[in-house]
């Protein structure tokens, strides 16, 4: 990386020699950062239609870790002979919590979006935490048994994999999202929009 001083001497020489030059570089700059940020924001906030299904993407989770801790306390005794799954994890800041805050037998984040995957491979490259990233479509996918999954998709995403017998033996914490004709065993109050985690104890 250039160093900030060495890059602004570069940015003034260019102005003082050839203001054109430099006018080209500022647009180029700005250009590019504004194209980032543009980027940033579509896959943090954007809600994304696949098919007849809807993937929701959340950018901040902060309101959400509270509850999502007393569940784990709470149904959980130990974590260590059980598995950690997000599914349509996104760039994986719930598993990111779960991974510090407990240890899990594995620790997986399944998103089917490339962009997310590869970000959040990065990431993890300097928190160097024992996650697995999981590039899948989540109905490609088979949860293992014994495992706490979490989940922030769409009721029919939900529904369809309740059917597939995708959640056999596991606690499943669905953020906003109930299923359809199923009593949740618990649920807490989350602030903001998203209003509700929602537990559904599958174990046997």
């Amino acid at each position: 990386m250039v160093p900030v001083p060495l890059f602004y001497r570069v940015l003034e020489h260019a102005y003082t020699t050839d203001r054109s030059m430099a006018a080209f570089l500022y647009l180029g700059i700005f250009g590019t950062l504004a194209l980032g940020m543009a980027l940033f924001a579509f896959q943090q906030l954007s809600v994304i239609a696949r098919n007849d299904r809807v993937v929701l993407v959340s950018s901040q989770v902060g309101h959400v870790e509270k509850p999502f801790l007393k569940v784990i306390k709470k149904y959980l005794a130990s974590t260590d002979d059980m598995n950690f799954v997000e599914i349509g994890a996104g760039y994986a800041k719930i598993t990111r919590i779960a991974a510090t805050s407990f240890q899990w037998k594995s620790i997986i984040a399944v998103e089917l979006d490339f962009f997310a995957v590869f970000v959040s491979r990065l990431k993890n490259r300097w928190k160097k935490l024992p996650i697995t990233f999981i590039k899948s479509d989540i109905f490609d996918y088979a949860i293992p048994t014994k495992s706490v999954v979490y989940s922030y998709m769409s009721v029919p995403v939900m529904n369809r994999l309740l059917e597939n017998n995708a959640f056999e033996n596991c606690l499943v914490l669905s953020l906003t999202f109930a299923f359809d004709g199923v009593e949740p065993t618990d649920e807490y109050q989350v602030k903001g929009f998203q209003k509700r985690l929602y537990v559904y104890d599958f174990r046997k």
